[in-house]
């Protein structure tokens, strides 16, 4: 198996607003189901090979057609949350979504961060949200 962080980059077919489905791996790279990909959710980083145009987002990942899909744009390079009509076919970089944590909090006094992170804190009521993987018991 590969490793998705380092190794599943692909070209994708063609340019547009559509879907990304997969045409061949980019040199030193494997496509998602070389690096046996699953049928779920992934986060992705695609742009066109000038960097001109690039997107971030998530999207489902089918197996059997090889295709991802653009469900949530998180941003992009004209500073939308809608597809980039990408004017070529770009190279996408898929790697394992990590979902947001919620954690209520009963006083922001109480809240410490050791290193760097994500943090954002909604009014009423409190929650901190953390963009990471939950701790893996050992």
């Amino acid at each position: 198996m590969s490793n998705f962080v380092t190794s599943c980059r692909f070209n994708a077919v063609s340019g547009g607003v559509g879907s990304f489905v997969v045409a061949s791996a980019v040199a030193g790279h494997v496509t998602p189901n070389n690096a046996s990909a699953a049928d779920k959710v992934y986060h992705y980083y695609a742009q066109t090979p000038d960097g001109l145009q690039s997107e971030e987002g998530h999207g489902v990942y089918s197996v059997a057609t090889q295709t991802l899909l653009r469900t949530t744009i998180d941003q992009n390079s004209v500073g939308t949350f809608v597809p980039i009509n990408f004017v070529v076919a770009p190279e996408v970089d898929i790697f394992p979504s990590v979902l947001p944590l919620e954690i209520p909090l009963q006083k922001i006094d109480d809240m410490v961060i050791n290193g760097g992170m994500d943090v954002s804190v909604a009014r009423k009521p409190r929650h901190l949200r953390i963009l990471g993987n939950p701790p893996q018991e050992t």
